[in-house]
């Protein structure tokens, strides 16, 4: 099961790159709204865990991609994750960009995987990075509010979206872009 935070661009950027990941799992991704605004998007994100498990059994891997700029720490992670009533029994940090953690909640064995998105905010970061990447233009913002709208501009400059950016860059390039992303659907794969 997928679970993102407040924005739609997480779930365009998974779409795209799960189509060059493709493989035998199938990602679960609920269309209602889960995060309400001006809340902890975080705990918006848990709380409708021990629904999900309770009620689909066969359910016991989440994804959650989130902005960094929600979640600072992987020990702010754990902490909220144990008041969320998840016993975690291991956890794992690649390079403080992807979390495995692994525990039971209500009785169940449960791993979830936490992407954190973003070198300081958001996702439309690894956007610009892979910008960089293919067309050796680096996209310059001091907020990711002036970021995405830097984005905007490029597009109409290059006449080009970023979507399709996604879909003719190499996986290599992902993987330099999207690190966690890519790192986590690999992963998932593996299991």
């Amino acid at each position: 099961m997928v679970l993102t935070g407040d924005g739609r661009t997480d779930l365009r950027v998974l779409k795209l790159l799960a189509l060059k990941y493709n493989g035998r799992r199938v990602l679960f991704y609920p269309k209602i709204p889960l995060v309400r605004k001006g809340t902890d998007v975080f705990a918006d994100l848990l709380n409708p865990i021990g629904s999900i498990v309770e009620k689909y059994r066969k359910i016991r891997k989440f994804l959650i991609i989130i902005d960094r700029e929600h979640v600072s720490t992987g020990n702010e992670l754990s902490a909220k994750l144990e008041k969320f009533k998840l016993r975690i029994r291991h956890h794992e940090a690649i390079d403080d960009v992807v979390h495995i953690i692994k525990g039971t909640f209500g009785g169940r064995e449960i791993t979830v995987y936490i992407v954190l998105c973003g070198i300081k905010w958001c996702l439309e970061e690894e956007i610009a990075k892979l910008i960089e990447i293919r067309y050796k233009t680096e996209i310059i913002a001091s907020s990711c509010g002036e970021l995405k709208a830097n984005l905007r501009k490029f597009e109409k400059k290059r006449n080009k979206r970023w979507e399709a950016i996604i879909k003719e860059a190499s996986k290599r390039e992902l993987e330099r872009a999207f690190s966690g992303l890519t790192y986590a659907l690999k992963l998932l794969e593996k299991e």
